[in-house]
């Protein structure tokens, strides 16, 4: 099994944007603001670009979901 990291390790690395975490672990980097939804999921813009990180990424989930949604803020784009 690979380790799993903390988010906010992976926050320097990230272009400027947000990150959340889904209820099911998964977590996204989007360029625009997510809007939550009831059924565990962040809604995205149709508009916006996201990847999926833990697809390339064991990052750790977190206890609550619904607080998951943080900022980034770099200028360097690394993703």
């Amino acid at each position: 099994m690979t380790k799993q990291i903390d988010i906010k390790e992976l926050i320097p690395y990230l272009k400027k944007g947000w990150v959340a975490m889904d209820e099911n672990g998964t977590w996204l980097w989007c360029e625009v603001k997510p809007k939550i939804k009831n059924c565990g999921i962040w809604e995205l813009s149709e508009q916006c670009s996201y990847c999926t990180l833990t697809a390339y990424i064991n990052i750790a989930p977190i206890s609550n979901w619904t607080k998951s949604l943080i900022k980034v803020e770099n200028k360097d784009e690394f993703i």
